[in-house]
Formats: C-alpha cells, sequence, structure tokens
C-alpha cells in the first residue's frame, strides 16, 4: 500500500511540477533575453491565468518582493511582503507565499510551514493568485512527502488538483493576452 502511495504521489508531484517548469523557463529565457521576455512573453504566459491588466498589476505588486529575493535580502522580501499586503489584499495568496519562500530561504522551517499554510488557505479560487498557489502546493506537499507524511502530502495536493481541473481550459486559450489584440502568423486575434 505504501508503495502505491508513493507512486500516486509522485504522479500528482509531476502533474504539478509544470507550471514551476513554466516559471524556470521563462526565468531563463528572462536571463539571457530580458526586453524581449518582458514585452513579448512574459505578457503571453501570465494569459494562462489571468487578463493582460491584471498581469500588469500583479508585477507591479511584486517587483520590489523580486528584488529584495534576488539580492538574497530576506527579512526585506519578508517586510515588503508584509506592508504591500495591506496595501494590496487582492494578492494575499501571492505575497504569503513569496514570505514563505523567503523564511526556507532563511532555513526557517516552522515559519516557511507556518506561512506556507496561510498563503494556501488565502486562496479564494479564479484567477488571482493560482500560480503561488499552485507552486506553494506542490513545493508543500513535496517537502510533505520527502518527510514521510504521505497522508499530509495528499491532503495538500488533492485540493490543488481540483484547481488545475478548474484551469485546464486556460491552458488552451491560444494564451492571447484578452485586452490586446496580437497578431500571430498576420492573423488578428484579441
Amino acid at each position: 500500500m505504501k508503495k502505491i502511495v508513493k507512486r500516486i504521489l509522485w504522479c500528482v508531484v509531476g502533474i504539478l511540477a509544470m507550471p514551476v517548469v513554466l516559471w524556470l523557463v521563462m526565468e531563463g529565457l528572462f536571463a539571457v533575453a530580458p526586453e524581449f521576455t518582458e514585452k513579448k512573453i512574459a505578457p503571453v504566459v501570465m494569459n494562462l491565468f489571468m487578463d493582460y491588466d491584471d498581469y500588469l498589476e500583479e508585477e507591479e505588486a511584486t517587483d520590489p518582493i523580486f528584488e529584495a529575493l534576488s539580492a538574497k535580502d530576506y527579512p526585506r522580501a519578508i517586510a515588503l511582503c508584509d506592508s504591500l499586503q495591506e496595501v494590496k489584499p487582492r494578492f494575499e495568496t501571492i505575497f504569503l507565499y513569496f514570505k514563505s519562500n523567503a523564511y526556507m530561504a532563511l532555513g526557517q522551517e516552522k515559519a516557511y510551514e507556518f506561512w506556507i499554510k496561510k498563503a494556501l488557505e488565502s486562496y479564494q479560487g479564479g484567477n488571482n493568485g493560482v500560480t503561488a498557489y499552485l507552486s506553494g502546493s506542490l513545493g508543500y506537499a513535496t517537502r510533505l512527502r520527502d518527510k514521510g507524511d504521505y497522508e499530509g502530502s495528499i491532503k495538500v495536493i488533492l485540493p490543488a488538483l481540483d484547481v488545475m481541473e478548474q484551469h485546464a481550459d486556460d491552458h488552451f486559450n491560444l494564451m492571447i493576452p484578452k485586452s490586446k489584440p496580437v497578431e500571430l502568423n498576420g492573423i488578428m486575434a484579441s
């Protein structure tokens, strides 16, 4: 029975890894061609889960946090998450997710678990924060699995699978930003 549960968890974690892999590819593209990636690719990819205007607002809200995390200034990233959460509460899941990552980078396991649970609990459904929710679910479930807490891992993964299923159609919408027309091979799409 334990082997079956392990295999199921590996499959589920593999499925949830897709958004994380997409994020890693985007980070790699950004490192190679930052201007092109930011202006041409990021808006299209982010439309997997949100409208273009929401994407721009989220980018504006999270840029200072990314800068702090990139500079490995984790206490500053945590402080930014707290202050931005008060100003832009609709991005609560995202801010809590980044806060948990900062605590993980600091090696504070209990604080990480506390904040990642808060991030997952704060997700209200819909497009806002879905990527942070799915990435957080994957990371936390993997961590629980690695500790041997298979039941806990399944409890984290199952709701995330439901969310992925709700957003399955978003992956097949040609990834066109909804508020700006885009030309693909001479065909205008809006």
